[in-house]
């Protein structure tokens, strides 16, 4: 009897079933443990000539999954903790992708960084500070800021689920953020990793440089050194001379010729 590989589709997941994937099976025939034991159970099915399938299941034990990732570990932990404050856990469940965060907020997180970092770690901790309390809502008081500051609390305070007030009179308003247990949640993501991420995007891998490759004037010296891969990298003094064809570096006393 000839075995193929299994064309038939099927839904691969996670082991927290967050993620999923439909994949081809492939399992067969290859698989020299799989094989037999359904050689086996076909064989019984055949001489009992009752036309009945085959059951299979209890022979795919090993089933393949996909691999958690961060937002997964961020599921997890708003499920535990809803469990534990006996909420439901979609309201601790994070939106897909990141949040959709305004122009004028990536702006003020472009030219305020810190403070903007500062204002997250302050709302996520009242998040944090009133899910594992027993009273059903805390306040963050935030200092003193520009009009401007006090807009981008009021705008980012959203997507914590908090709510926000100004409090007094120029120059000393401030804003002071509410935070009730069963409305607040954490971001996937935080503006300012948004930013960062916007800012310096991933790139492809550099192609490395061979060793016997023509040195020609028109390299430069960093060029030069990258050329010579097996020479260890180290902010040490680095001497690098080249010339048509032949290159020497030397650092820390060491000297290679390529």
């Amino acid at each position: 009897m000839v075995w193929s590989y299994c064309k038939a589709k099927v839904e691969m997941k996670c082991s927290c079933g967050n993620l999923s994937e439909t994949v081809m099976c492939m399992s067969g025939a290859n698989d020299s443990t799989l094989n037999p034991a359904i050689q086996r159970a076909s064989s019984a099915a055949v001489a009992s000539k009752t036309g009945e399938g085959v059951d299979i299941t209890e022979m795919m034990g090993r089933r393949r999954v996909l691999e958690c990732n961060e937002k997964c570990a961020v599921i997890e932990r708003n499920r535990r903790l809803a469990e534990a404050l006996n909420l439901k856990d979609a309201e601790l469940r994070p939106e897909a992708g990141a949040p959709q965060y305004t122009e004028f907020l990536k702006e003020m997180a472009r030219k305020n960084p810190s403070s903007v970092s500062s204002i997250e770690k302050g709302l996520s901790n009242l998040v944090q500070s009133v899910q594992d309390s027993k009273f059903s809502s805390r306040s963050h008081s935030f200092p003193c800021m520009n009009r401007d500051m006090r807009r981008m609390i009021h705008e980012l305070a959203e997507f914590y689920g908090c709510q926000t007030q100004s409090y007094d009179q120029e120059p000393n308003k401030n804003v002071v953020a509410l935070a009730r247990k069963d409305k607040c949640r954490l971001p996937n993501m935080t503006l300012s990793s948004v930013v960062q991420r916007e800012r310096f995007p991933k790139v492809p891998m550099p192609i490395p440089h061979h060793r016997n490759m023509d040195i020609s004037s028109s390299y430069t010296t960093h060029d030069a050194y990258l050329s010579l891969p097996f020479i260890p990298r180290s902010p040490c003094l680095i001497l690098l001379f080249v010339r048509k064809g032949l290159g020497c570096c030397a650092t820390s006393g060491l000297c290679t010729t390529p």
